[in-house]
């Protein structure tokens, strides 16, 4: 009854759903016609064809198709058919298609043959590969090094790295093949994608060992790989080697080398470098651009990157997606509004977009410059592009109602109230008050009478965000009680909100009649003049320096952190200089440990060059450099971010002054190459520290464990652990955490059972992150009896699960339908203080609705709501 065209569009719409029952069916009570039997055989003969029906009929006319020379001799439509049928898994489908092949002539030929088994890989179909290469002599075709190297490309494009070196080894000996460069160029390029440089360089020594000589096809994979994983100095010792061999560099040599010099924040020389890719005649691509911009953008160097983006342009190179997205984030956050509307139209003329939020953020911000025309104008080019699926909104007048109807991404909301019935005083404490409600009461307490402002930064977007769960995101609090509160208080405070400014009205509400002389007398002690944040922060500073007056507060470290914590967050570094220099006058600077203090404070707040300076007037104010203090103008350097100095400041400073660098020194330095993702500089310092006579410690190690593991450095962190044990300096939490985290990443999770055994036997404890890591390795491999298992194991040992525990487990949860374990997992997580996503709990109120369970999914939705501001409601009943 159907044609092929509208079945087509009738699966597109019903997504192959099943025919559904009829809930009623109408009784008929007269006896079908002979006209209406004879429709009923012409139609009920031919229902609609399924999906797999469909495929079915396409590998039949592809079989009968391949009858034809002509038609096999166009590799296009089987690469085609094949990639089709793997998408949907059709892979016994795949097998008829090649199997037909073997009956025709061309078999016999190894180019044809090559052909099939190369589908097979395609398809990820391997054992299929491997069968039909042992077939092909049975089949009279020779096999060469050709066959086998399409082989060997199968098992890489069935990412069964693991067999590629057990077939590289075995089948060689068995056919008595001979591997050309081709053969060990595949296998070096599949331990490059397994992350094994250590093998893939092992193998390319094996290249010459065997009179074999590389190609530019084999350095350029080599360079590609270990540019990327940031080693280096590897990179550079094969790049001198290719030149040696005069194998001359191609455009993927220089942008390989180019990521790695960028990566390495080296990007005057990545500069050069591009100087020297044109001097060659081999013009820069655009990859070559968007390395070069994002680095730029890395360091937050706009001018260089909008210059770099010009000459992008002026050579005719046309920039890509990459381009726009990295530029226009370091546009908007330096407040570059105009550029960031020319980008936007250039990337829509040339069919690319930006996500929703992206180009929202430039509309808001030329509102905010009140350039209103242009916003309106870049609104309407992004919603005419019928393509798009989200449309953007100009922003409204900033109300409170206003801001969170159209989710800006990042509001202030500011609560004003009094004591006297404010409603939205009551609310405000109300969704607070699970955090901690003695803190809140006291607040109450305090502000009776009194009117007060709590700012609090809010993160609002698609998803409605809990108060209680986020609290440690709302990072911009002040309560404007002017010395109201104890310190005990402020501190609890700082625990929970961690600094704020002090907020600026949004509105007071007029007073129409004249105050009277009790009003007068009430606002004189309570209504006094706000302080602005400028005025509040040096109210703050004078008392801070008048207080160090005494010894007993001089000794308080923590009293000095956070302060400078707070003025180093608004940006006060006068200030903090005000504080610290006020401190020169006491005997305590005579002592290297406050003066350690002191530079340290420098680093904290990342004014480097103060913290150097102070070091260097140490002898000055009477007090002896050793390496305490040294150890601290190191660690300001690391706190500082300026990493680029401390190898520097490593060697040269205690030269200088006559300091020997002791083991904290060096394992800073490790820790400070680690940050900066330079593994091979930390393992050199490290073999520095060996040659020097100084003993690693477990510190150092598990510095350089952690950096490894997590980099993908399997082979290399195991190395360095086999380190630790020849020196007998037992591994620890961090040690262990650090190995099991990278175990799980490799899908070695058996391992890390083992691992946590280890650990057990040794009486080493796991912790928290070490069945998190446990948890979330199940749960990637959607494996929920496991993850469960281990859930329950965690809860035994007395560890208390966190909210990445929960959050980990509920979407598993839900997705293979366990909604009981679900609700359990909520009901515990809420206990504990700990809230999830409105949608997140959302969809186990729904899965419950779905099994008829009402009553579990309205208590879920009552004790939700019950301890979040956003609210949830029941599933309606599905008319």
């Amino acid at each position: 009854m159907f044609s092929s065209s509208l079945s087509r569009r009738l699966h597109g719409i019903f997504n192959h759903s099943r025919s559904p029952t009829p809930r009623f069916n109408k009784p008929n009570p007269s006896p079908p016609s002979s006209a209406t039997k004879k429709c009923n055989k012409s139609t009920a003969a031919t229902p609609l064809t399924s999906e797999q029906r469909r495929f079915q009929n396409l590998v039949d006319r592809f079989i009968k198709n391949s009858e034809s020379k002509r038609f096999r001799q166009n590799k296009g439509k089987y690469d085609y058919t094949v990639r089709v049928l793997a998408v949907r898994k059709n892979f016994s489908m795949i097998e008829d298609i090649i199997e037909a092949q073997k009956k025709y002539e061309e078999i016999k030929e190894e180019g044809f043959a090559t052909r099939l088994i190369k589908l097979y890989g395609k398809a990820g179909m391997i054992s299929h590969a491997r069968k039909l290469f042992d077939e092909l002599p049975a089949l009279n075709c020779e096999r060469t090094a050709q066959s086998f190297n399409a082989l060997l490309a199968s098992c890489v494009k069935c990412k069964e790295f693991d067999q590629v070196d057990k077939i590289f080894r075995e089948v060689q000996q068995e056919v008595s093949i001979k591997a050309d460069v081709i053969s060990y160029n595949i296998v070096i390029n599949a331990y490059c994608e397994m992350d094994a440089l250590d093998k893939a360089i092992l193998f390319f020594n094996d290249m010459e060992k065997n009179g074999m000589e590389p190609n530019l096809v084999t350095f350029n994979t080599l360079l590609t790989a270990l540019y990327r994983k940031g080693q280096f100095l590897d990179g550079e010792s094969i790049w001198a080697l290719m030149e040696n061999k005069n194998i001359a560099p191609d455009l993927i040599s220089y942008n390989a080398r180019l990521r790695g010099m960028i990566l390495e924040k080296r990007i005057r020389d990545g500069i050069e470098l591009l100087a020297e890719m044109e001097k060659k005649e081999i013009k820069p691509d655009v990859h070559s651009y968007n390395i070069l911009i994002k680095g730029f953008c890395v360091d937050g160097d706009l001018e260089e990157a909008k210059k770099c983006y010009v000459k992008f342009k002026e050579s005719e190179v046309v920039p890509n997606a990459t381009t726009y997205k990295t530029l226009l984030p370091l546009l908007c956050e330096q407040g570059d509004f105009d550029f960031g509307l020319q980008l936007c139209k250039e990337a829509i003329d040339n069919g690319l977009v930006f996500h929703t939020a992206e180009v929202q953020r430039v509309v808001d911000g030329l509102a905010e410059v009140s350039k209103m025309e242009e916003a309106k104008e870049l609104v309407e080019l992004y919603n005419s592009n019928n393509y798009l699926k989200f449309k953007l909104k100009l922003p409204q007048n900033s109300t409170l109602g206003n801001l969170i109807k159209d989710g800006s991404d990042c509001i202030f909301l500011e609560f004003f109230y009094a004591y006297y019935g404010s409603s939205i005083r009551k609310r405000l404490l109300d969704s607070l008050r699970s955090v901690d409600s003695t803190l809140f009461e006291e607040i109450d307490e305090l502000c009776e009478g009194t009117f007060v402002a709590l700012r609090i930064r809010v993160l609002i977007g698609a998803v409605r965000l809990p108060v209680p769960y986020y609290t440690h995101l709302f990072t911009s609090v002040s309560l404007q009680l002017r010395n109201m509160f104890s310190s005990s208080l402020s501190r609890r405070l700082h625990g929970i909100f961690n600094h704020s400014r002090f907020p600026t009205p949004i509105f007071n509400k007029p007073n129409p009649s004249p105050p009277s002389s009790a009003t007068n007398k009430c606002n004189k002690s309570t209504a006094a003049t706000p302080l602005t944040a400028e005025q509040g922060l040096q109210k703050l500073v004078n008392k801070f320096i008048k207080n160090s007056e005494s010894e007993k507060f001089r000794r308080k470290d923590s009293i000095y952190f956070s302060t400078v914590r707070l003025l180093a967050l608004h940006k006060k570094f006068s200030m903090i200089e005000d504080i610290i220099e006020a401190q020169k006058k006491y005997e305590e600077i005579k002592e290297e440990g406050f003066a350690t203090r002191l530079i340290k404070l420098y680093g904290k707040a990342g004014m480097f060059s103060h913290a150097r300076k102070l070091f260097d007037e140490l002898p000055e104010l009477n007090c002896e450099r050793t390496v305490k203090s040294f150890n601290a103008l190191l660690t300001s350097c690391v706190n500082s971010k300026e990493f680029n100095q401390i190898e520097t400041i490593f060697r040269e400073v205690p030269q200088e002054v006559s300091i020997e660098a002791d083991v904290i020194s060096y394992n800073i330095v490790i820790n400070a190459c680690c940050e900066m993702d330079a593994l091979d500089k930390a393992i050199l310092f490290f073999n520095d520290m060996e040659k020097n006579g100084m003993e690693p410690n477990l510190v150092t190690f598990n510095t350089l464990l952690t950096a490894l593991y997590s980099k993908g450095q399997f082979l290399d962190g195991e190395s360095m652990w086999a380190r630790m044990e020849n020196k007998n300096i037992a591994p620890d939490l961090i040690s262990y955490n650090a190995r099991l985290r990278r175990m799980v990443l490799e899908k070695r999770i058996q391992d890390g059972i083992d691992l946590l055994a280890e650990m057990e036997e040794k009486a080493i404890k796991p912790n928290l992150d070490s069945y998190y890591i446990l948890i979330k390795g199940f749960c990637e491999d959607g494996d929920l009896e496991q993850a469960k298992k281990w859930y329950y194991k965690l809860k035994e040992n007395e560890v208390n699960p966190n909210a990445s525990i929960y959050r980990t487990l509920l979407p598993l949860l839900c997705e293979k339908g366990d909604f009981d374990s679900a609700l359990q997992l909520c009901k515990e997580s809420f206990g504990c203080g700990i809230v999830f996503l409105a949608e997140e709990v959302k969809r186990v109120v729904d899965g419950l609705a779905e099994i008829s369970k009402i009553e579990e999914a309205k208590d879920l939705v009552e004790l939700y709501n019950s301890h979040s501001i956003f609210k949830l409601k029941l599933p309606q009943r599905s008319t």
